[in-house]
């Protein structure tokens, strides 16, 4: 088994991904008034979500 590091070019997308799921997530829970121990919930919530809505071609 052979372990490394990640290169950037291989985690770029993922990066991208999860700004803008926490983005989503902060402007969820702030819209809804909800306090910052809920940011679980409002991930899932825009994960969900962004899962739902038809691929962009």
């Amino acid at each position: 088994m052979r372990l490394g590091c990640l290169r950037p070019e291989k985690s770029h997308g993922n990066t991208s991904k999860n700004k803008t799921l926490n983005k989503r997530e902060k402007s969820m829970r702030r819209h809804a008034g909800l306090p910052k121990m809920c940011w679980v919930d409002s991930l899932n919530t825009a994960a969900y979500l962004t899962n739902q809505r038809p691929p962009i071609p």
